[in-house]
């Protein structure tokens, strides 16, 4: 569970840091971060269903 919650908190703080990527223009490095935190949600979801 705490692995969930660190894993979240990591997510919410790339989608952060792409945000401000794209306010100083670095519009393909916050792609790549939302990306990132896509897949790792991905990950997460999936260690999820496999824990229930």
């Amino acid at each position: 569970m705490r692995a969930l919650l660190f894993g979240v908190i990591f997510i919410l703080l790339l989608l952060i840091a792409a945000e401000f990527l794209v306010t100083n223009e670095q519009r393909t490095a916050a792609r790549v971060l939302r990306w990132v935190a896509v897949a790792i949600g991905i990950l997460l979801a999936a260690g999820l269903l496999t824990w229930v």
